[in-house]
């Protein structure tokens, strides 16, 4: 294990809450203000107290998580599942009530080493808990896929990705949280037809049956569905998909053709082509690169 005091406070302290080291992370390479942790396990609790400098995103990958916060006395509450990042700024504090095995990234950035948009770092009331944005989450794992690439990395490149996505977050996130927002689903609902999606995702799912589960019509429906999470319902379930042929891949040793099949594909062409179209690589490619 690196030495601890290498990394970051905000990192240390789910360290210290989850009583184990990250299962990858970037300690000790050249990402200047920026540090990116995979963390992965099984634990009630881990909580995250009043760093000063560090902002932190966390990627929620596996496992639905209930996630209180309060920043600067505003004290708001979530509920998180696959697919969805929270945003903790400064001096926020923050405890995930997990609800057995989970997954999750969290990237690290320093204010002291990046220029952070106002609408950023006094947010307070308005601050965006356990959300879903497609440039948030595809600018989350191309760092991901950096991390992983071990040291073989650009830290030019990193920090280029990261300046966007803090301009990003701040400018197009925060800077219109004054404004009414468009209509969703209910939380209740959107987490029902979420947890839905994730226990068939074998099987056929159309927008439909979706709509049907939240008593709507298709049109209005998948309009809501887009308004929650920046995704259609369509793009969510291959998204779902994609994610739990990933965990397959790294750690099944069944058939990717049988992988296709369990996670609702109809051909092992169609994943083939959809899997590189997201990760960059095939699916062979992929479990080779994962060690198996």
């Amino acid at each position: 294990m690196e030495d601890s005091t290498d990394y970051f406070a905000s990192t240390r302290l789910i360290m210290e809450s989850l009583k184990c080291p990250p299962a990858a992370s970037t300690v000790n390479r050249d990402w200047g203000g920026v540090q990116m942790c995979r963390w992965s396990g099984s634990i009630d609790v881990c909580a995250y107290d009043d760093v000063p400098d560090d902002i932190l995103l966390v990627y929620h990958i596996g496992g639905t998580l209930r996630v209180p916060v309060s920043t600067d006395g505003c004290a708001r509450r979530s509920v998180s599942r696959p697919g969805l990042v929270s945003i903790l700024q400064k001096s926020s504090s923050a405890r995930w009530n997990v609800d057995g095995e989970f997954k999750s990234i969290s990237l690290h950035i320093s204010a002291s080493h990046f220029r952070m948009p106002s609408a950023l770092l006094n947010s307070g009331r308005d601050a965006k808990l356990a959300f879903t944005d497609p440039f948030v989450c595809t600018t989350l794992d191309v760092l991901a896929r950096e991390m992983d690439r071990g040291e073989q990395n650009d830290p030019m490149f990193v920090r280029a990705i990261v300046e966007a996505l803090i301009s990003y977050i701040g400018h197009r996130l925060y800077a219109k949280s004054g404004s009414r927002a468009p209509e969703g689903l209910r939380e209740k609902t959107l987490n029902d037809i979420c947890d839905y999606v994730d226990s068939a995702l074998e099987n056929r799912l159309s927008v439909e049956e979706l709509a049907g589960l939240a008593d709507m019509q298709p049109s209005r429906f998948s309009r809501k569905f887009y308004h929650s999470t920046g995704k259609t319902p369509y793009q969510y379930v291959i998204e779902r998909r994609l994610r739990l042929a990933s965990e397959l891949l790294e750690h099944a040793n069944e058939d990717i053709s049988e992988i296709a099949l369990r996670c609702g594909f109809s051909s092992q062409a169609h994943f083939s082509s959809a899997f590189k179209n997201s990760f960059g690589m095939t699916p062979a490619a992929y479990r080779r690169a994962s060690g198996l």
